[in-house]
C-alpha cells in the first residue's frame, strides 16, 4: 500500500470521526442550530492527523515515494467528485441561509466541507483499490 493510499485511509477515518462527533448531534436534533464547537473539532482533526502521519512514518520506515502518473490521475478524479459534492451541499447551505439568520448556515456549510472531504477520500480509496 502506497503512502498516498494510507494517507487517504487516515484522512477518511479521522474525517468520519469528525462527522460523527460534530455532525451527528445536529442531525439527531434535526436542526443545525446547535452550539457545537467547530474550532475545537478542527483543531482536534489537525492534531489527530499529524500524530497519525507521524506514527505511519515511524512504522513504515520507507523513504517517501515519488508521485507517479497514477497518483496524479487518482487525485484529479477524486478532486472532481469532491468538488461536485461540495458544490451541491453548499448550494443547499446558501438556500438555508437565505431563509434563516442563525448558526444553521455556518454549521451546514461546515458539514458540507466535511462531506466533500469524505466523498473525495472514499473515491481515492476506491480508485486505489480498483487499481486505476
Amino acid at each position: 500500500m502506497s503512502f498516498k493510499e494510507i494517507n487517504s485511509w487516515l484522512v477518511l477515518a479521522v474525517i468520519a470521526w469528525l462527522f460523527f462527533d460534530f455532525g451527528w448531534p445536529l442531525l439527531e436534533a434535526r436542526s443545525f442550530d446547535g452550539d457545537q464547537n467547530m474550532i475545537g473539532s478542527v483543531i482536534a482533526f489537525i492534531i489527530i492527523l499529524v500524530i497519525a502521519h507521524i506514527v505511519v512514518g515511524v512504522i513504515r520506515r520507507q523513504p517517501a515515494e515519488e508521485e507517479d502518473e497514477r497518483d496524479r490521475q487518482i487525485e484529479l478524479r477524486a478532486e472532481e467528485i469532491g468538488g461536485f459534492a461540495l458544490g451541491a451541499v453548499v448550494l443547499g447551505g446558501m438556500f438555508l441561509s437565505l431563509h434563516r439568520e442563525d448558526f444553521a448556515a455556518a454549521n451546514f456549510l461546515f458539514l458540507a466541507l466535511v462531506f466533500s472531504e469524505i466523498a473525495k477520500r472514499v473515491w481515492q480509496v476506491f480508485l486505489y483499490r480498483r487499481g486505476v
